[in-house]
Formats: structure tokens, C-alpha cells, sequence
């Protein structure tokens, strides 16, 4: 949304430009020189939790419009948090907590998913996973600080008895100023898919993507493009 011209630099414009002329001054004085009223500092804008939430949220036509790699998009899951897993929580390397346990119950947490296939009888779909979380006390850059402790010395870790290892990441970077990131990949054992998992912090904003696909290359450069789309909307989010 556009900003409106503040009243009082709109007023100095419309007195340099439209006004009379001022009379001459009397000879020998000098007229008093006149400094414009300077513009207030537009006030840093002040978000909810649950508006801090919903802007983190990557919606349907932003993740079409950044995903280069064809195909159709469709929505999978929609909720507030992942069935299975621990709600309010932050986990890396399996179920190991990166955030406050304690804090769970109060932390504001979404979660949505979306599978992309190439054509609707496809079975070596992707899928896209966006878990947002408006933490209660804790900083969402320490988190990811723990979450990247986490996954550094994390090799391997067992789900639903299938063995994930860490796979090298290649042209993944999640150097940022803007905010705190990390991500780790692993291989699955029983499919040999890969899935990435990308962690952002900014303010009290915790994202995580998981992303699966089917090798390192493909699915790294879908990890790529939904990063763009995260960056775009925590640009919008409060440090």
C-alpha cells in the first residue's frame, strides 16, 4: 500500500509552490529565513502474533509464481500443526526440540503443505512443506541457533522405522543478514528420496520448510525457489 504524503511536508509544498508572492522586504532588513517543518518518522508498523503468523505464510499463487520446475500444484494440508509431531515445537534432526517445551502451549503455530507432479497420474511427486511458529519469549534467531547446533552433529536419526543420513549440501546458502537461517538434507533409506529442511528466524518468527523430492539436484533446486518466497515475506516481518 502506498504512503501518504505527510501534512506537514504536503504543506510546505503547497507554500513554495501556490502561495502569493510575500511583499518586498523594507530596504536594509533581511527577511527571516524560514526552515520547513521536517517530516515525522513514519512509526515501525505493529503486528499481531496471528498477523506476524499469516504473513510468514507462503500462499498457493506465491509458491506457483516462484517455482520454476513444471507442473501441477495442489494443496495438501492446511492446519495448525503437523499430526505425529510435537505442536509448538521446533525439531531438528528428528523430534530433538530446538525450541522451548515449555513455551509449546503458547506458541502460535500453523502448518501447510502443497504436492507438485508433473502430470495428475505422476507418482514421483514433491512436496513442499511451510511450518510457521510466532514463538512466545524466545528469539527465533537463537532457535535456528539450535537447530543448526542440532543438525551439525547429526548424522542420522530414524522415523517411522526408516533411517534418514545427512547428505553434503551443494548449492543450498543460507547466508543472510536479513535474518538467521540454516538447512541440512538427508537421504531416506527405504526410497532413496531425498528431503531438505531449511530453518528461518526473524524477531519472534520461526519457519520451517521441509521439502522431498527425488535426488539431491531436483530437490535442492526446489528448496532454492521456495526460499525466495520465504525471504519475500519475512522482509515484511519486525526484526
Amino acid at each position: 500500500m502506498k504512503r501518504l504524503v505527510p501534512l506537514a511536508v504536503a504543506a510546505v509544498m503547497f507554500a513554495g509552490g501556490c502561495s502569493a508572492a510575500a511583499p518586498d522586504a523594507p530596504a536594509g532588513s533581511s527577511a527571516p529565513s524560514v526552515s520547513p517543518t521536517a517530516a515525522a518518522p513514519s512509526p515501525t508498523p505493529s503486528f499481531s502474533p496471528y498477523q506476524l503468523m499469516e504473513t510468514a505464510m507462503i500462499t498457493d499463487e506465491l509458491l506457483l509464481s516462484v517455482v520454476k520446475q513444471p507442473g501441477r500444484q495442489e494443496r495438501a494440508v492446511d492446519d495448525h500443526w503437523w499430526k505425529g509431531f510435537p505442536a509448538g515445537i521446533v525439531t531438528a534432526c528428528g523430534e530433538r526440540p530446538a525450541s522451548s517445551k515449555a513455551d509449546a502451549d503458547d506458541a502460535l503455530t500453523h502448518v501447510r503443505s502443497w504436492i507438485l507432479a508433473a502430470d495428475p497420474s505422476a507418482e514421483n511427486f514433491r512436496v513442499v512443506g511451510q511450518e510457521v511458529l510466532v514463538l512466545p519469549k524466545e528469539k527465533a534467531e537463537d532457535v535456528v541457533a539450535k537447530a543448526e547446533s542440532l543438525l551439525a552433529n547429526c548424522k542420522s536419526y530414524r522415523e517411522d522405522k526408516v533411517t534418514h543420513t545427512k547428505t553434503a549440501i551443494r548449492d543450498l546458502d543460507m547466508k543472510s543478514t536479513a535474518y538467521r537461517a540454516t538447512a541440512a538434507c538427508f537421504i531416506n533409506s527405504a526410497d532413496k528420496k531425498v528431503h531438505c529442511s531449511m530453518y528461518f528466524g526473524r524477531g519472534s518468527v520461526a519457519v520451517v520448510i521441509n521439502i522431498y523430492g527425488l535426488d539431491q539436484k531436483s530437490t535442492e533446486a526446489l528448496a532454492i525457489d521456495v526460499k525466495s518466497a520465504v525471504e519475500l515475506q519475512l522482509a515484511q516481518l519486525p526484526a
